[in-house]
């Protein structure tokens, strides 16, 4: 007989770091991906502005589930953007580390200014 894989719940903090006023990007969204690159979480994030260091994740974290094979250490954690270029919604994600903090927390932290803008070059083409 085989034995049953366990599932866990972790829980997932995630914090930004650094936000200031930005000319073109007044919101983003937090994704995660598991290790299959599947997105398990999407959360649209509308910065405060006013504060330095700031948790953009609910109170409690995001509950990410230890499913055979997906432990939290394979996840990614993402800043997702999305813009248009020549007609057509694109996405880019500056993806961050994870840090495990104690027991079932894990965290990762959003550095503002390394998030990067999209806006179309033309000297780049298409």
């Amino acid at each position: 007989m085989f034995a049953q894989a366990k599932t866990k719940s972790y829980q997932l903090i995630v914090y930004l770091n650094n936000a200031f006023q930005p000319n073109h990007m007044p919101s983003f969204k937090v994704v995660i991906y598991n290790s299959d690159r599947q997105e398990i979480v999407s959360d649209t994030i509308r910065p405060d502005f006013t504060k330095n260091r700031q948790k953009i994740s609910p109170n409690s974290g995001y509950e990410i589930l230890d499913k055979a094979k997906q432990h939290p250490n394979e996840i990614t954690v993402c800043a997702q953007e999305t813009y248009s270029e020549n007609g057509q919604t694109k996405t880019h994600d500056d993806c961050f580390p994870i840090q495990h903090d104690k027991g079932i927390r894990w965290s990762t932290i959003f550095d503002y200014p390394l998030i990067k803008e999209f806006e179309v070059n033309e000297d780049e083409g298409a």
